[in-house]
């Protein structure tokens, strides 16, 4: 409605169906061939993506945020070879690793940090470059656990799997409370389905629209794409065992131990048993056996 009123005062109108911030880079881009153009948003895919898609023989590109007081404005040509093209076409790629609309944000390392490593670090760039050029999925996971790694310690020179027992052992050395499972870096498991889906997204922001989400780091669930967070238990068959909870009321929400670190309710929680409560297969279990007996009768 809002875009018949507007083009019915003579105002252009383009309506997104896919990826919008893909839509209007490509738009703005394809207008400076003939005139300059101002963009007006606050996202900062947009920023990357016109730095990595406007062409520096057309005409000037503007990128404005009017959010606060004080109106920004990036001119993109200028900000491209300040940064220098190389870096440019690399940036879809860190913006995704680091955490955008459809990924996950590695904990504790900020978009900040990442632009630091690619503007210094020969080698990230490389492992970067290495993925958006492949289509393999042996090379883009290679090459993707290496730039996971190089966010957490550029230094490191052994797996991620490694580092997060490291990152570990010296966090728990010096900590005066319970070290969280969150704070160190993901497992080998958990990195491949996220560089899946930073490769998908890349691929994407760079107009390659023929790729299954399926087949990186995606499933369908009742009609709908969820991530793959990883496909491993969250520990070991014996631990698993101890973890229990002492909820008085359902184990529904994030307050149940159980709950909260992704886990079915067993027999070892002091009050459901896991069976009196919704946190529970062998409730789903009984319930559906109950529902088929209902159904025999």
């Amino acid at each position: 409605m809002l875009g018949g009123f507007l083009k019915q005062h003579g105002f252009g109108v383009h309506f997104s169906t896919g990826d919008a911030d893909v839509h209007i880079v490509q738009i703005a881009v394809d207008y400076t061939k003939t005139v300059p153009v101002v963009v007006v948003g606050e996202d900062t895919d947009l920023l990357v993506l016109l730095c990595y898609h406007t062409a520096l023989c057309n005409q000037n590109l503007i990128f404005r945020s009017d959010i606060s007081k004080k109106i920004r404005e990036w001119d993109i040509k200028k900000l491209k070879v300040a940064l220098c093209p190389q870096l440019c076409s690399l940036l879809p790629f860190v913006l995704a690793l680091s955490g955008c609309d459809t990924t996950s944000r590695p904990y504790g390392v900020g978009k900040p940090a990442a632009l630091k490593l690619l503007r210094t670090n020969a080698g990230f760039r490389e492992a970067v470059q290495a993925c958006m050029d492949s289509t393999i999925k042996a090379d883009i996971t290679e090459n993707g656990e290496k730039c996971m790694i190089m966010l957490y310690d550029a230094s490191w020179k052994h797996s991620i799997n490694n580092l997060r027992l490291h990152k570990f052992v010296s966090k728990v050395a010096s900590a005066t409370s319970c070290v969280q499972v969150y704070s160190v870096p993901p497992t080998s498991d958990a990195t491949v389905y996220h560089i899946f889906r930073v490769y998908l997204q890349t691929q994407i922001w760079i107009g390659n629209n023929t790729l299954n989400p399926c087949d990186w780091g995606w499933e369908n669930v009742n009609g709908n794409l969820q991530p793959i967070k990883t496909v491993l238990q969250p520990a070991p068959e014996e631990l698993l065992k101890v973890v229990r909870c002492s909820c008085r009321q359902n184990c529904g929400s994030m307050r149940s131990s159980c709950r909260k670190h992704g886990l079915d309710c067993s027999i070892s929680c002091s009050e459901c048993r896991g069976k009196a409560c919704t946190n529970s297969k062998l409730q789903s279990l009984s319930d559906s056996e109950d529902e088929s007996g209902n159904d025999e009768s």
